[in-house]
């Protein structure tokens, strides 16, 4: 078993962006957005470049991760389905109202309507006060 841990550490060390999809770039249908937020990836200056970041929070605002969100706009389309594993989400979604429907183990599931900017970028804060932290 401590042989199987140490391996599993040095793959964790040398190839952690294929097991993990924090800090990484995807695409739902055209849209592109990343999870990220946590230690140093938080400063990445690629992260301006999304109009749109949401940042989940619990009660006392602690950060939280596992995050089911979906995004929908003005004539209720899907233009993003994923589920974070860390507490932001950021999107590149062109200007205009949309609605978010997020949810978190513990936490329930909160709706809400954003508008996009057509240039900067948009911060929104879902919080989920039921989950508690210490």
């Amino acid at each position: 078993m401590k042989k199987l841990l140490i391996v599993v550490g040095i793959v964790l060390a040398f190839y952690p962006s294929p097991l993990f999809a924090d800090d990484i770039e995807l695409t739902y249908q055209n849209t592109q957005y990343v999870c990220t937020g946590v230690g140093e990836s938080k400063e990445d200056e690629r992260w301006k470049a999304y109009p749109l970041k949401l940042i989940f929070t619990a009660a006392g605002r602690a950060y939280v991760a596992e995050v089911s969100a979906t995004i929908k706009d003005s004539s209720g389309n899907v233009v993003l389905q994923t589920t974070c594993d860390a507490p932001w989400l950021l999107a590149k979604l062109k200007p205009g109202r949309y609605s978010i429907t997020a949810s978190a183990e513990g936490g329930g599931s909160k709706t809400a309507s954003l508008t996009v900017p057509s240039s900067g970028q948009q911060q929104f804060v879902i919080r989920f006060p039921s989950i508690r932290t210490e």
